[in-house]
């Protein structure tokens, strides 16, 4: 496997902790295990079986257009966006990515110098004695950053494919409108800027959204599980309600459906449907974006994954799982919006009644919370 000879390449070599450079290691020597036995066939873009789960738009279907002086997005895009955010106070989530966890105390000022750095040990600064070897290289990133009208606004990412469809509603931010009669809100794109050598564990995103991702800049390798009641029972019921996150090496032996995304500088968009368990390796510093989306196809995976969060949170939980499933159903509050916009323009009568029934459902439960 070529990727696992690059990740032995100086560049990742020098700015990944030796630790973290190890884990990697790992997870790509059992990947080359699981890809050379010949009575499996996994999945894999651009080269490789045919993708059973993920999505992949090509090129032809987007109906890109151009708002601004740009025809396509970029990695200026993104650290315009995470500047307006700190000025503007918006969340951003930091991310320590050597520690594997948050870095809030870091200010987007010092991030912004960071960055554009990372990895490219040419133009750093030789170390003061006092400096802390994992220092040399940043190592953090940014989450969550919301896109802004002098950043990726300025270029329309949204697919005529999604965009006309009734199957889709895709979130747009916020803030309040001044009138009725103004134009719609902007799409609410929040995009990730990601340093070399980072390795994303498994893990979902949202309470049963998909979500569309345009890959922007950067070498990334995603690691992609589908929903199925196995997955997402171990996942749910066996990673929360343990001390210790699965790995993504557990991943790949426990949880079945493997898919592989190779992304590299050529710009790719798909869709991550809801409930995708997915783990991602970094080889160069990155970006993308991504659109959260209710689908019809959707549903099936958010009611269960409702079932499997609401049965395990009767169980006994320690603080900190306590926290997590409070947040999770806060989140999942918040997402119904999105539902009922989808069975008011889903012009399926039955499928809309499925929709209503979902949303009393969790809205019951969620008052004896």
């Amino acid at each position: 496997m070529e990727e696992h000879r690059r990740w032995q390449s100086k560049d990742i070599t020098d700015a990944a902790h030796p630790a973290l450079h190890e884990q990697g290691r790992r997870i790509l020597l059992k990947l080359v295990k699981v890809l050379s036995r010949s009575s499996e066939s996994v999945p894999s873009w651009p080269r490789g079986p045919k993708l059973k789960h993920i999505i992949i738009i090509q090129a032809q279907s987007t109906g890109h257009l151009s708002k601004g002086n740009s025809d396509k997005p970029d990695m200026q895009h993104v650290i315009i966006d995470l500047s307006v955010a700190g000025k503007n106070g918006n969340h951003t989530s930091i991310v320590n990515f050597l520690r594997n966890g948050p870095a809030n105390h870091v200010p987007i000022e010092k991030l912004l110098k960071l960055f554009p750095l990372s990895g490219d040990r040419s133009d750093e600064k030789v170390p003061s004695p006092g400096d802390r070897s994992d220092e040399k290289v940043p190592r953090i990133g940014a989450l969550t950053i919301p896109a802004s009208s002098s950043g990726l606004d300025t270029v329309n990412l949204l697919l005529n494919l999604v965009k006309d469809c009734t199957e889709f509603v895709c979130e747009r931010k916020t803030e309040k409108k001044k009138s009725d009669h103004d134009s719609p809100l902007p799409w609410a794109w929040a995009s990730c800027l990601v340093p070399i050598g980072a390795i994303t564990g498994p893990h979902t995103d949202y309470c049963g959204s998909s979500q569309l991702i345009q890959h922007i800049k950067g070498r990334k390798l995603w690691l992609c599980w589908p929903p199925t009641p196995s997955n997402l029972d171990i996942y749910f019921r066996e990673h929360f309600s343990g001390t210790i996150p699965i790995s993504t090496e557990v991943a790949i032996d426990r949880l079945e459906g493997l898919e592989l995304l190779l992304l590299d500088d050529e710009q790719t968009r798909f869709i991550l449907p809801a409930g995708t368990i997915h783990a991602v390796l970094t080889f160069t510093k990155s970006c993308h974006t991504g659109l959260k989306l209710w689908r019809i196809g959707d549903l099936d995976v958010a009611r269960k994954m409702f079932k499997i969060q609401s049965e395990t949170y009767e169980e006994e939980l320690d603080e900190d799982m306590f926290v997590h499933y409070q947040d999770h159903f806060k989140n999942l509050k918040k997402e119904l919006k999105g539902w009922d916009e989808l069975q008011k323009k889903s012009k399926n009568k039955e499928v809309n009644k499925e929709i209503r029934q979902w949303i009393a459902l969790v809205k019951k439960y969620l008052k004896t919370l």
